[in-house]
C-alpha cells in the first residue's frame, strides 16, 4: 500500500499494489479492491511498483491538483519503478524530485514508524467495519 501525505497533513487516497487483479479477500467482501482499501488498486505479477503504475498514479495526482489549482513537489527514491520519462511533459502541477542515491537508509527509521502507525490505524478501522 502506498500512502501519500502533504506537509500540511492533506492525505491522498491509498494506492494498493498486489499480484492479483481481484484478491480473494476482496472478492469475499463483494467489492472492488479500490473500494475496499478506500483508494486505488493496481496489479503486477510480483506486486511491485513499475513505471506504468507509477506514471498512472502521477497523472492521477496531477489531475487532482490541477482541479485544485495547486502546484506540488513529490519526493521519491530512485527505485527502478520510479521512471517518469514517458509522462514528464504532461506533469504541469506535479514536480518530481528524486532523492540522491543511497540516502534511503537515512530515512528508513522514520519509514518504519510511519508504516507501523499506518498498519495499526488501518487494522483498527477495518475491524470497526
Amino acid at each position: 500500500v502506498t500512502t501519500t501525505v502533504s506537509m500540511s497533513g492533506e492525505r491522498m487516497p491509498l494506492h494498493g499494489i498486489g499480484s492479483s487483479k481481484l484478491p480473494r479477500a476482496v472478492a469475499a467482501v463483494k467489492g472492488s479492491p479500490a473500494a475496499v482499501i478506500g483508494g486505488r488498486w493496481s496489479s503486477h505479477p510480483k506486486a511491485w511498483m513499475n513505471e506504468e503504475i507509477f506514471c498512472d498514479w502521477l497523472l492521477d495526482i496531477n489531475r487532482s491538483f490541477r482541479l485544485k489549482r495547486k502546484k506540488v513537489v513529490t519526493i521519491v527514491d530512485n527505485c527502478r519503478g520510479h521512471k517518469i520519462d514517458s509522462v514528464k511533459d504532461r506533469l504541469d502541477f506535479v514536480r518530481v524530485v528524486f532523492l540522491p542515491m543511497n540516502t534511503m537508509s537515512i530515512g528508513q527509521p522514520c519509514n518504519a514508524g510511519i508504516i507501523h502507525s499506518f498498519k495499526a490505524t488501518y487494522c483498527k478501522m477495518m475491524l470497526a467495519r
